[in-house]
């Protein structure tokens, strides 16, 4: 793909789902989350959007250097990768708030986990950047995995 389209391309794909989860998140933040027994790690709400902006911009950038490798096995199944790992990150968005599963967003964010381990583990191969830049969100999804079974387990 031509290097001046590739980048606006990646953020257009990452904020479209990034706007997904939006959706599905913002109205029920001071209602149904409100409600919610929380852990006592569990951060401010303030905290959240400027975190998912920040890795939704590393992410847009490390799908566009991906995109911009030569065609090979190894592209093609880290890009369907970080496409399942999309679909997984909204899939949660709309299983915890609009469902107000639990449980279920709890098993998503697990296979999420995995998929996203997957996906930076294998940017290493690929783009020694793109896995610095995945590694933040393997972390947050790490740490919002623990904090969504915490959720259920005490609600």
């Amino acid at each position: 793909m031509k290097n001046i389209l590739r980048y606006p391309l990646a953020f257009i794909v990452v904020f479209i789902a990034a706007a997904l989860g939006s959706f599905f998140t913002s109205s029920e933040i001071s209602t149904w989350y409100a409600t919610l027994i929380k852990p006592d790690f569990t951060p401010p709400n303030w905290i959240f959007a400027p975190v998912w902006f920040i890795l939704y911009v590393l992410m847009a950038i490390a799908l566009a250097r991906i995109w911009g490798l030569e065609r090979s096995a190894e592209r093609k199944r880290w890009i369907c990768t970080f496409v399942a790992q999309l679909g997984f990150n909204v899939l949660w968005s709309f299983l915890f708030f609009s469902f107000h599963g639990l449980l279920t967003s709890a098993i998503d964010i697990v296979v999420l986990w995995f998929a996203v381990v997957i996906l930076t583990l294998n940017s290493w191969e690929l783009d020694h950047p793109s896995f610095w830049l995945l590694l933040p969100y393997a972390a947050w999804v790490t740490f919002a995995m623990i904090l969504n079974i915490a959720l259920w387990w005490i609600n």
